[in-house]
């Protein structure tokens, strides 16, 4: 997308509408829409928070983008994805989020809910 001359802002904005298409249709063609609204009125107060998240997102997805081409991408790339594994330690050590269910380490099997 870069090679087509888009702006950084407007890659970022692709990536974003492509999270929201993505998290709304696929459940609505696996569960039809009349869950995802059970869904929203079970918990509408979590709607602001998966906004405010979002944004948080689209900025923390477009800052990195900006010094790449000052600084190369063979130095940018690894910084830029290692976003992921501070996401990744963040949860394990503050949220226990990699723990199994007697308190052990999972396995990368046993992460998923089930």
């Amino acid at each position: 997308m870069v090679t087509l001359g888009l702006s950084p802002v407007v890659i970022s904005l692709a990536m974003v509408l492509g999270v929201f298409l993505a998290r709304w249709s696929l459940p609505a063609l696996l569960r039809g829409t009349a869950a995802i609204g059970a869904d929203v009125r079970q918990a509408p107060h979590l709607i602001v928070w998966a906004v405010l998240a979002g944004c948080l997102w689209a900025v923390a997805t477009r800052s990195p983008s900006s010094p790449s081409g000052d600084i190369g991408l063979s130095i940018a790339f690894p910084l830029w994805n290692a976003n992921s594994l501070l996401g990744i330690l963040w949860g394990a050590v503050f949220f226990n989020e990699l723990t199994g269910p007697a308190g052990g380490a999972a396995s990368a099997c046993s992460v998923a809910p089930r």
